[in-house]
């Protein structure tokens, strides 16, 4: 017989610390893996902590903590969220949100009774549920919903045996969080099945493109949420193991006196330093949320690049890709990553079963490791990638009107020229301009190194102009600081006319928001060209794309013959459309990208 509880003896081991194991046996990791933020404890906070400790400030506090900070935090949640808390009784503070949630299932669950929690989410919930003989029933949020709960797949989850519904957001490691409408419809839920919500809001404060909506400020739910929310994210506290719990009376009256039995207090110096940080912390929070709103920003674009489509976070500080494309698993795809170029991301599967297919990425690392671990990535996804798949993988068809005439390079070849963030596939198009022949195109991309591609075009006119090219583009210069590349091509002019010839030297040169020049809001990156040819149709170029958010490129290009600008919209990854101002004269198009 084990000497062992039979509960804790079932629970599996945490799928995040398993694969740490590994890494910490391990030397050069690029780390992507710890959910943990770079940023030092702001001054003041950790000034508050020092000199607490030179006044001996070294005793036990009351069990729910110093009535100081416990009305900080009432001022801090009504100044931010909107809902009020009396300090003297509603608000616990607790070593970590980790012990407010252990406290918040012991103190309401009985044994049997079931907990409601969407999947994928953090690694402890389903175990400290059992560990309170609770039940938990995951209910899997789908990537297609953007990886939020739908309402209907909850309440079609509730039994009689269901107790309360855990809440997460924003998630981690998804990044999702919740509209106002999206809540409305759970404690819709909620308030008819009388179930209490446990909301953990750690991440609350890094909340993205729209201010977060606390669940307890909804008509109704105050009275049947516990709130549990700490300083360890927003203010880079997390050794400071300080958090707190805010609800009903009876209910954080319940924690209370677990917590008095099995933790007493938290420490005072960490309760101190949390005083402080709610008194004059909150720019140093803003200022750290708006470094990490950039590097979301770096490396979803990057990751997207690499043919690991991820979808945006709107809050918290992780990325949460797709490995489906290069057909390996969440664990296996983390564990080969780790071992061929020693970069270190979570498998999904630690984050249960909803997660597989997925890793998490986390962006609280500096923004040169990001960079280097995407660099990283890059090798590791091309050497996955089959060569046929490489070659012939995708096919994209394009249909371009164009309403005037151009002797010299489109759009598309001066702004387009493969670049190491591009995925290698054949293209092939046709234009058609109203008042001028019909053109068909097509274009093979093939990877020639890890560092750069060699591009093969071939235009064929109505009117009989035919045009070949072929091309290049490769990283030589340290930390990609300009890529130039190389444009060969000849032509036919006219019918049977002499074939004209040029060679075009580019050289490109990308800036993001955290890159060496940074650029400012809302460009998430721009891209240089500038460019010298010979012979016929030769001369210099240069041209500019600037994305923006939303999958928006604003266009431009000037040489000797051409003032070009336009706007380029992509509503899905494998469609772009396009639309052009050319000397006056517009034309509209698109492109399709689909992978075979």
């Amino acid at each position: 017989m084990s000497r062992v509880a039979r509960v804790v003896d079932e629970l599996a081991p945490s799928g995040i610390r398993k694969f740490f194991d590994i890494v910490a046996q391990m030397d050069d990791v690029v780390s992507l893996g710890v959910g943990e933020p770079d940023f030092i404890t702001p001054w003041r906070a950790r000034e508050a902590a020092i000199f607490s400790l030179e006044r001996g400030y070294t005793q036990y506090t009351s069990n729910w903590g110093l009535i100081e900070l416990r009305r900080e935090v009432s001022a801090l949640l009504a100044r931010r969220c909107g809902v009020e808390y009396r300090p003297e009784n509603e608000i616990l503070i607790t070593v970590g949100v980790s012990e407010g949630l252990d406290l918040a299932f012991r103190a309401i669950l009985n044994p049997g009774d079931e907990v409601l929690i969407p999947e994928p989410c953090y690694v402890s919930y389903s175990p400290t549920t059992r560990l309170a003989g609770g039940v938990p029933v995951t209910v899997r949020c789908d990537v297609k919903d953007g990886f939020r709960v739908r309402p209907e797949a909850l309440q079609a989850a509730v039994t009689q045996r269901t107790r309360a519904i855990l809440l997460n957001f924003p998630n981690n490691p998804t990044g999702a969080t919740f509209s106002e409408a999206d809540l409305e419809l759970i404690a819709q839920i909620a308030r008819q099945q009388d179930l209490v919500v446990i909301s953990d809001e750690i991440y609350s404060e890094l909340t993205y493109d729209r201010q977060h909506v606390c669940l307890a400020s909804l008509p109704g739910m105050l009275n049947r949420t516990i709130l549990l929310n700490g300083f360890s994210k927003a203010f880079a506290m997390t050794g400071f193991r300080v958090a707190y719990a805010a609800g009903p009376a009876d209910l954080v009256g319940a924690m209370t006196k677990i917590h008095q039995y099995t933790m007493l207090a938290a420490p005072i110096t960490s309760q101190l330093a949390a005083v402080e940080a709610c008194r004059s912390c909150e720019t140093e929070m803003e200022e750290m949320v708006a470094q990490y709103d950039q590097r979301r920003r770096v490396i979803v674009r990057g990751l997207n690049d690499l043919g690991l489509e991820c979808q945006m976070p709107a809050g918290a500080f992780y990325a949460f890709p797709s490995v489906e494309s290069t057909g390996l698993g969440s664990e296996e795809f983390a564990e080969q990553l780790l071992r061929e170029e020693r970069v270190a991301v979570v498998p999904g599967t630690a984050f249960g079963a909803g997660g597989e297919s997925h890793v998490r990425c986390s962006y609280a690392s500096g923004m040169e490791q990001i960079h280097e671990a995407l660099r990283r990535m890059e090798r590791f996804v091309k050497r996955l990638t089959p060569p046929v798949r490489r070659i012939g993988a995708a096919v994209s068809l394009g249909l371009c009107a164009l309403l005037s005439p151009s002797t010299s390079a489109s759009a598309d070849e001066l702004i387009q020229l493969p670049t190491a963030d591009r995925s290698t596939a054949p293209t092939a198009g046709y234009r058609r301009r109203f008042n001028g022949p019909n053109e068909g195109y097509g274009t093979i991309t093939l990877p020639a190194t890890r560092l750069g591609e060699l591009l093969f075009r071939y235009y064929d006119r109505e009117d009989g102009k035919r045009r070949a090219e072929i091309g290049g583009q490769f990283q030589v210069l340290p930390d990609g600081l300009v890529t130039p590349g190389l444009s060969v091509g000849m032509w036919d002019v006219g019918n049977n006319g002499p074939w004209g010839r040029r060679a075009f030297l580019v050289l490109t040169k990308n800036l993001t928001p955290f890159g060496q020049i940074p650029i400012p809001k809302p460009f998430e990156r721009v891209q240089f060209n500038i460019g010298a040819g010979t012979g016929r149709f030769g001369g210099a170029f240069s041209s500019v794309r600037a994305d923006l958010p939303g999958k928006i490129s604003l266009i431009g290009e000037f040489d000797s013959r051409r003032l070009n600008a336009g706007i380029w919209l992509r509503p899905l990854r494998q469609l772009t459309l396009k639309g052009e101002l050319q000397n006056g004269n517009p034309y509209l198009g698109f492109e399709i990208r689909a992978g075979l």
